[in-house]
């Protein structure tokens, strides 16, 4: 999927707009019938209007690769923020990020980047909200804006990838019906999570 926001825009979620350009990765499984898709791709864009297109590719034969990728080009280019000047102070935070995050994996807080933020001349408290966005959508950081998580700031988004799938993965007696209880979830990640923030998992 790609995301896009203004860099320069409010903080308020009303000045994100997203676009999504699933890949069906299974190209020579047996065809729907044209009805049957076009009811199916319908369903989904009607549930999420983020949807550009979708795409059947084969990782096997390559099978519609070049449209996917001509696509995704041509849907990053058009995004708002493209050609736009980004503060300096925001790449001097952009290469903090990446250099400790070089080093440890582990989630911090929003008060850990808030810190580098201020030491970057990034002090004012709706310039911090812009430039978690700005980190977010480049996908450098994953940062979610939502009561329960706020505090979390994820370093390494592949590090929130390993832990949905040792959920994904699991092989877990208490498991009925394809439900796992939630009680059972933190022996599952918790080589993965510090004890600080397996509330927020």
């Amino acid at each position: 999927a790609l995301k896009r926001g203004r860099a320069g825009s409010e903080s308020g979620d009303e000045q994100r707009s997203d676009k999504s350009l699933p890949p069906g990765t299974r190209a020579r499984r047996p065809a729907l019938s044209a009805n049957a898709l076009l009811q199916e791709m319908n369903s989904y864009r009607k549930r999420f209007p983020q949807i550009v297109g979708f795409f059947r590719v084969s990782c096997a034969t390559g099978e519609g690769l070049h449209e996917l990728r001509t696509e995704l080009v041509q849907t990053a280019l058009a995004q708002p923020h493209m050609g736009e000047e980004v503060p300096r102070a925001w790449m001097h935070l952009l290469g903090e990020v990446l250099r400790d995050r070089a080093i440890v994996r582990d989630p911090s807080s929003w008060q850990w980047l808030r810190e580098k933020a201020g030491a970057c001349g990034i002090r004012r408290r709706e310039d911090m909200v812009r430039v978690a966005q700005f980190l977010h959508d480049l996908g450098v950081i994953c940062h979610f804006r939502v009561p329960q998580l706020q505090d979390l700031v994820v370093l390494d988004p592949q590090w929130l990838v390993d832990v949905m799938k040792c959920v994904e993965n699991a092989d877990h007696p208490s498991i009925r019906n394809g439900i796992l209880p939630h009680a059972a979830l933190e022996p599952l990640y918790r080589h993965l999570v510090p004890r600080e923030f397996l509330p927020h998992i």
